[in-house]
């Protein structure tokens, strides 16, 4: 089977039989490939849209344990959804799924709509997740388009344009769409997604067992080392940080972060931005801790823990404070709770705070493994 699209001018031919023909035969054996319903397609593709497949596979295994479907899921408390999700980051997913599920319940019976504009409207449905979806649950043909993708069909029509580009990214989605082989086009996105990830690697792809090879341009031209374009990674800035480990009466004190922003929802020990940094993404931590140094005892200090964001990376300086009480005001974190230690594994908290109670365990031995 042949499509035929154009581009910049010219003609150009992929053999999709082939692509598919390869994916049946070397297709890796993956949970999500296993039961095929809608919400369970679902899920998977919010996974892997940031996380590497070998990561999301627990994570898989134990969000549908506990949600198995979308009712339970709409029904679930967020700070279960987010408990459930930690560890995973980037937790607007998490929160999307849910506010998503609790849509579908009430204006569409529990049940996936199959429409490209109704899809749209939900929340945490971009393009990808929603033509992810409609291809692989409903076998509509809209194309999908992630970074394994991209690299695979800039090397086959060798695009020369900076792939960081979203015009780039348009144009490229405007081929695929013509591209995409309408009798099966769950099977076909799948193929290129796996293609890009187990083939056409970034570094050294392997050409030689590629099925598109014959018709790879940049491959005949050897150009796959330079393709596709991308622009130099500019040096993310560094957020100096102070967390406290508060203590009263051998209780702890957790705060909870604001529902919009990073880390929506999530609970961690108080911090702030240290005065000393010069870094500021945003509100994404509040200034407003010097209170925390006079209204305790200073114990001790552990050492820095490093930490990257897409956009930023932090260093956090936790510091152990015996409190004199247990009041404690911040105009930027939304809840408080003192609690015994041994608690807190209930509470959804963030990978960077996972890190700081990695860290103190050893001194402070009531924190649970």
């Amino acid at each position: 089977m042949f499509r035929i699209f154009n581009c910049q001018g010219n003609n150009y031919y992929m053999q999709t039989q082939n692509l598919i023909s390869w994916f049946d035969a070397h297709a890796r054996e993956l949970p999500w490939r296993k039961n095929r319903s809608p919400y369970r397609i679902w899920i998977s593709e919010v996974m892997l849209q940031q996380t590497q497949v070998k990561q999301a596979i627990p994570y898989y295994h134990k969000f549908l344990t506990r949600f198995p479907d979308i009712k339970t899921l709409a029904l679930a408390d967020q700070q279960e959804v987010l408990r459930i999700w930690q560890g995973m980051g980037y937790y607007a997913r998490a929160r999307n799924l849910h506010r998503a599920a609790k849509i579908i319940m009430v204006d569409f019976a529990g049940e996936i709509p199959d429409k490209k504009d109704q899809l749209l409207k939900l929340p945490g449905f971009g393009a990808y997740i929603t033509n992810a979806v409609l291809s692989l649950a409903f076998a509509q043909p809209y194309a999908v388009l992630d970074g394994n993708v991209i690299r695979v069909i800039s090397r086959v029509l060798a695009i020369r344009d900076n792939v960081s580009q979203q015009k780039t990214r348009t144009m490229i989605q405007a081929r695929l769409n013509n591209l995409i082989d309408k009798s099966n086009p769950g099977k076909f996105n799948e193929a290129m997604m796996e293609l890009g990830a187990t083939v056409c690697h970034p570094v050294l792809p392997d050409c030689a067992h590629c099925p598109l090879n014959t018709e790879c341009i940049a491959n005949k031209n050897n150009l796959t080392s330079q393709i596709p374009v991308k622009s130099k990674k500019v040096a993310r800035p560094v957020l100096e940080l102070s967390t406290y480990i508060m203590f009263h009466r051998n209780q702890i004190l957790l705060v909870k972060r604001p529902e919009a922003g990073l880390l929506g929802d999530l609970w961690e020990f108080p911090t702030f931005v240290a005065t000393n940094s010069g870094a500021k993404p945003g509100n994404t931590w509040s200034r407003d801790g010097g209170e925390v140094i006079n209204a305790g005892k200073y114990i001790k200090s552990w050492g820095t823990i490093r930490h990257g964001y897409t956009h930023f990376q932090i260093r956090l300086t936790p510091s152990w404070y015996r409190m004199h009480s247990r009041s404690f005001n911040s105009d930027f974190y939304t809840e408080q709770v003192w609690i015994n230690p041994r608690q807190i594994t209930g509470y959804p908290m963030h990978r960077a705070a996972k890190k700081v109670i990695d860290i103190i365990r050893e001194d402070l031995k009531i924190i649970p493994q």
